[in-house]
C-alpha cells in the first residue's frame, strides 16, 4: 500500500511561520549499502583465489573464475563509487538530484508518495509529483528514457514524477529520510505562501 501525501490543511500564519522557520539547512543525502559492498569484494577474492590455483591444472576453469571475480569486482567498485555521488540534496531553495541542473522550486512539487520505506528495514521507493507546467531544468533531456529507469532516480516526462529507490541511505534510516523530506517541502510551500500574504498586504 503506497502512502499519499496532500496538503488539505489549511494552517494559520502562525502555524505557516513555525512550518517555514524549518528546513533552511542544505542536506545532501548519500546512498548507503557500504556493507554490500565489502561483501561483493570478499566474494570476488573468493573467486579469484580459486582461480589462481588452477591456473596449472585447469586453464578453462582458472579462467572462469578469474572472469567471475572481474565481473564481482567491477559491481563492488560501481557500488562504491555511486554511494560517493549525492543520491539527493535538500535545501531552502528545493529538492536537487544529479540529473538536474538547479534545485526544484518546494513549489513546484504538488504531492509525494511513498511505495516503500516507511517502516525500518524497507528499501526505499519515494515518488515526488511535479505540477505539470513545471519545466524540470534537465542536464540531459535523453535522461527521460526508459532505459534510465532501472537507475536510482529517474523523472518520469510524460506522468510528471521523480522516482528514488535505494536499499538505504547514510546516517539515517529510510523512514527518518522520507521525514526529513516532508519537513523541508511543508517548510518550502509555507515560506512561499507568506510570501504571497507580504504581497497582498502591500498591495
Amino acid at each position: 500500500m503506497h502512502d499519499d501525501v496532500s496538503q488539505d490543511h489549511h494552517p494559520s500564519q502562525a502555524e505557516l511561520l513555525e512550518m517555514a522557520a524549518r528546513g533552511r539547512e542544505t542536506l545532501t543525502i548519500y546512498e548507503g549499502g557500504g556493507f554490500s559492498s565489502a561483501l561483493l569484494w570478499i566474494l570476488a577474492l573468493l573467486c579469484v583465489l580459486p582461480g589462481v590455483a588452477m591456473l596449472r591444472s585447469n586453464i578453462v576453469f582458472a579462467l572462469a573464475f578469474i572472469a567471475m571475480a572481474a565481473a564481482v569486482g567491477m559491481l563492488a567498485r560501481g557500488l562504491g563509487r555511486r554511494r560517493k555521488l549525492p543520491l539527493l540534496t535538500l535545501s531552502a531553495q528545493g529538492l536537487q538530484y544529479s540529473a538536474v541542473t538547479q534545485p526544484i522550486p518546494w513549489t513546484a512539487i504538488e504531492n509525494y508518495r511513498v511505495g516503500a520505506g516507511s517502516h525500518r528495514g524497507e528499501n526505499l521507493i519515494l515518488f515526488v509529483d511535479l505540477s505539470s507546467d513545471y519545466d524540470v531544468p534537465l542536464k540531459d533531456a535523453r535522461s527521460v528514457s526508459a532505459w534510465h529507469s532501472v537507475g536510482r532516480s529517474w523523472y518520469n516526462a510524460k506522468q510528471d514524477w521523480i522516482i528514488f529507490k535505494v536499499p538505504r541511505v547514510q546516517g539515517m534510516t529510510n523512514p527518518q529520510l522520507i521525514e526529513l523530506f516532508s519537513t523541508y517541502w511543508q517548510a518550502g510551500l509555507a515560506r512561499a505562501q507568506l510570501g504571497n500574504l507580504d504581497e497582498s498586504l502591500v498591495g
